[in-house]
This record gives structure tokens, sequence and C-alpha cells, in this order.
């Protein structure tokens, strides 16, 4: 037989001739892949896996998840002008002007002092969560 020949054959086997030509580099290249990529999953969970290996509580193939609490709590702090500002619009003459008691809402994360909540259940007002009662007072500017 000539090299033409051989050539001729290799080439209608396709993938087959190719893999018996290469079979050990291939499995040695997918080998070393797949170890490669095993380690680099292993590297990424580590703290994960080391849980599973290092707690005898679990139980087994099972990964345990940690839950994370955080209390947030934000200070609510508004910036005041450094002169109060004059008030000019007087209304009614410039007399009292009798204001009923009333809700008032409150910004987001304010809560009513527990002194206006009691007087609210006292007089069968329901206040929701960011509401207090104003007491009454006088007024003479807008």
């Amino acid at each position: 037989m000539n090299e033409n020949t051989i050539c001729a054959k290799e080439k209608e086997q396709g993938f087959k001739g190719f893999w018996h030509r290469n079979k050990k580099t291939v499995i040695a290249i997918g080998g070393v892949l797949l170890a490669a990529g095993a380690g680099y999953v292993v590297y990424k969970n580590w703290g994960s896996l080391k849980d599973v290996f290092i707690s005898g509580d679990s139980k087994p193939g099972m990964i345990p998840t940690q839950k994370l609490t955080v209390d947030i709590q934000a200070q609510i702090t508004e910036a005041l002008p450094e002169k109060a500002a004059t008030i000019t619009k007087i209304i009614n003459n410039g007399e009292a002007i009798d204001v009923s008691m009333h809700i008032r809402n409150l910004p987001i994360g304010w809560k009513a002092s527990q002194e206006k909540i009691e007087k609210a259940v006292e007089l069968g007002i329901n206040l929701l969560e960011n509401q207090t009662i104003v007491d009454p007072y006088l007024k003479n500017v807008a």
C-alpha cells in the first residue's frame, strides 16, 4: 500500500481514525482540564466545603446555609437653617386661631411617643405606624 491509500483510509474513518491515533493525548489533556476545573470549583467554594467537613452535625451531602441578620439603624437628621426664617404672613388680623386636636403623619421611621399612643387609645383612635396625635393649640400666623 502506498502513502496515498493510507491517508485516504484515515480520512474516511473521520473521528474514529482521529480517536485511534490520538487517544492517549486526548485523555491526558481532558484529565488535566478536569482537574483544573475541579480545583477552581473547590477554591471558589472553600468556605462552604470546609464547613461541611468540619461540622459533624450536618447531614451528609447537605451544605449548611448560613443566615446573616443585620440590624440597620439610620439616624434621621435634617439640616436646620442657620437663621430662622422670619414669618411675615399674618392671618385673621393677628387674632389667635384655635386649632383642634388632630392626627399628624410623621416622617418615615419616626414613632409616636408612648404618651400619645395611650391618649389615642383612650379616645378610641387607631394610630397607624407613622402617626401621632397633636394636642390643641393656638396660632395666629400661617
